[in-house]
Parts: C-alpha cells; sequence; structure tokens
C-alpha cells in the first residue's frame, strides 16, 4: 500500500494530458482495500498474476472503454519516452543483481502484454521489432 501510495505522483504525471480526472491520494486513509489476495512470485515483482473477483465481469459501457483507452494509450506513450530516453545509458542491476539490455526489457514488456491480452481472450498481434 506505500508503494502504491509512493507511485501516485508518478500516476498522475502519466495521466496529466489525458483530460482524466485523477488526484493521487495524500495518505494511506485515502485508499480503499476492497480484497485481499495472496501474492505469488509474480506479484513480488509488482506484476498481476492473480484476477481480483470484481474483474470476473468484463463488461463495460463505451464511456467506461474510451476511458481505459485512454488510460491505456497513456501508459504506453509513458513507456514509449522513457525507452527513448533510457537509450545509450547504462541501466542498473536488477534487485538479484542481474538485469536486461534496453531491447530485451522492451521484449519482456511487449511480451507480458501479449500474455495478459490472450489471457482476457484477444489475440495478441504480431509485435514490431522494438
Amino acid at each position: 500500500m506505500a508503494a502504491l501510495l509512493a507511485d501516485g505522483p508518478k500516476y498522475a504525471a502519466i495521466l496529466a494530458g489525458t483530460r482524466l480526472s485523477f488526484a493521487a491520494p495524500k495518505d494511506l486513509t485515502q485508499l480503499v482495500v476492497v480484497e485481499r489476495l495472496a501474492g505469488t512470485p509474480t506479484t513480488d515483482f509488482g506484476a498481476p498474476s492473480v484476477a481480483p473477483t470484481a474483474d470476473s465481469d468484463r463488461s463495460c459501457d463505451a464511456a467506461e472503454l474510451k476511458r481505459f483507452e485512454k488510460i491505456l494509450r497513456a501508459g504506453w506513450r509513458a513507456f514509449d519516452q522513457v525507452v527513448s530516453s533510457a537509450h545509450g545509458k547504462t541501466l542498473a542491476t536488477g534487485p538479484r543483481g542481474g538485469g536486461r539490455a534496453l531491447e530485451g526489457i522492451v521484449a519482456h514488456v511487449i511480451g507480458a502484454d501479449a500474455g495478459y491480452l490472450t489471457a482476457v481472450g484477444w489475440k495478441a498481434p504480431k509485435a514490431a521489432e522494438p
């Protein structure tokens, strides 16, 4: 919860150009836990691997779908900007001393995204070379 709170300003910055209303919470009392799930080695690294019950209803109206699309596009824009700014720089190693080159990170993110798409019933498009 503390990590989510600490990252609030990052989410606000990513969504700033979308005209979506988002105010980062100021303290933990503004976060509401609606379900607790057991973690996995994947969630230890901050990636989703267990779907909450609320996600079992995948329906949404056109307005909500448009909102989700804006959020997703904003996230990919931010990712593209970070990748662009990282070219030619030495990247820090991971928590276990390892890590990937920038191209490997990009390929990993695209591969993970394809996995999430197929998990919700979509066919992942063929990825272009990064």
